[in-house]
Order: structure tokens, then sequence, then C-alpha cells
């Protein structure tokens, strides 16, 4: 029961709360057109390259995709960390912004499935730079993989990966 899909958003306290339909905030209500807002605000934040965007396709009941939500909110939470510590963008491309989680669940989002040919759960897309194209993953990542990633997209067209 519920909706599965959301933003993943860092509370102070340190917990995720996962909010579906975005026009509302952190409330927890949903609106008629969720699914138009949260992909909306999603595609915003992409175009807008403020953040380094991941979107997580899942499976209900899935323990690869709790895993992997598991290792992108701790990601999540060191990145929060680090732009406490520098205070944001000095350089590094979007290596110092902030990162944001999209989890979608399949059964919510079929059309997007089906359009991206999403076969294998997780699937999550890493954004850097809007003007180059997004990494796919379809492999469980431990979170020292997960933050190569971040890194190698982070700074594309910057000189590329070393």
């Amino acid at each position: 029961g519920g909706v599965e899909s959301g933003e993943e958003r860092l509370q102070r306290d340190g917990r995720f709360v996962r909010v579906a339909d975005t026009g509302y905030g952190e409330g927890g209500q949903i609106g008629p057109g969720w699914e138009q807002t949260l992909t909306t605000t999603l595609h915003n934040a992409i175009k807008r390259q403020h953040d380094q965007v991941v979107m997580m396709f899942v499976r209900r009941g899935c323990e690869a995709s709790a895993r992997q939500v598991e290792v992108v909110r701790a990601a999540v939470r060191r990145r929060s960390d680090k732009i406490g510590t520098t205070g944001g963008y000095a350089g590094g491309g979007l290596l110092f912004a902030p990162l944001r989680l999209f989890v979608l669940d399949s059964d919510e989002f079929p059309d997007m499935v089906k359009q991206l040919q999403v076969h294998t759960f997780p699937t999550c897309y890493v954004w850097g730079m809007a003007d180059e194209d997004p990494i796919i993953l379809t492999d469980v990542l431990d979170a020292e993989s997960f933050d190569e990633v971040l890194r190698a997209t982070a700074v594309q067209g910057q000189g590329g990966f070393r």
C-alpha cells in the first residue's frame, strides 16, 4: 500500500523523508497528478545544474533496490556534510553541489520504465552536467564504487575523469 516513489530528502536529524508530491513539500500529502509534479521537479533539477541528480528505478519488495537506496542515501549524507564544511561550489564542477535522489517505483512509472527500457532493478541514472549523458548503473554498487561514479559524472566536460 501507499506510494513508493518520491524525492529522498535528508532531515536535520539525519533521517530521510521520501516526498512523492513535491508540490506539497514534506507533509506527505499527495494530490492528483503527483507523478507529473515529481517528474517535472526531477527534470528541472537536472536542467538547472545546481545539484547532482540520481534517478533510481526500483521494484517494490526488491532487496537489491532497498540496498542501493541505502548506499545512495549515505552518499547524500556525505555530500551534505562536505558542503557544510566547504560552503558549496568552490570549483570541482558538481562535486560540491547538493546530491538529490529521486526514487521511481516501476509500478508507478510504467511508461518511463518502458521508454527507457529498464529491465533490471535497481537501475540508476547519475547525472553530472546537463549537456552530458548520464551514467546508467544496473548493478548494486558499494559506497566507494558509487562515489567514484559521482566523481566521474560531477567533473565531466572539465578535463574528464582521472
